[in-house]
């Protein structure tokens, strides 16, 4: 299981205070990876999966980072998630996925 979040964009295209979040996590007897997520005032949705996490492994570690860090006291985050990636293992390799 992994996660994370962005700063989620007002009516006006502004940062607000809410986030949008994405969790994810591998079925132990499928093996498919799902994720659930919320992007705005309706709550969760999902589960979804998408043809990105076919041929993970069973079982497989899943990893997200969010590119807003850093040494100083308070980074906020980006409203965009381009830059957030989750990966996963996949029989020799590691694969990435931006969702």
């Amino acid at each position: 299981m992994a996660g994370f979040a962005v700063a989620r964009l007002d009516s006006s295209g502004q940062k607000s205070e809410a986030l949008n979040t994405w969790i994810l996590y591998q079925d132990s007897k499928t093996g498919k990876i799902s994720y659930v997520y919320e992007d705005d005032a309706t709550g969760w949705k999902g589960p979804e999966t998408d043809s990105v996490f076919d041929g993970a492994d069973n079982p497989t570690h899943i990893a997200c980072v969010t590119a807003a860090s850093a040494k100083i006291l308070e980074v906020p985050l980006e409203a965009s998630h381009d830059l957030s990636h989750c990966f996963f293992q996949t029989n020799p390799t590691t694969e990435a996925c931006t969702l």
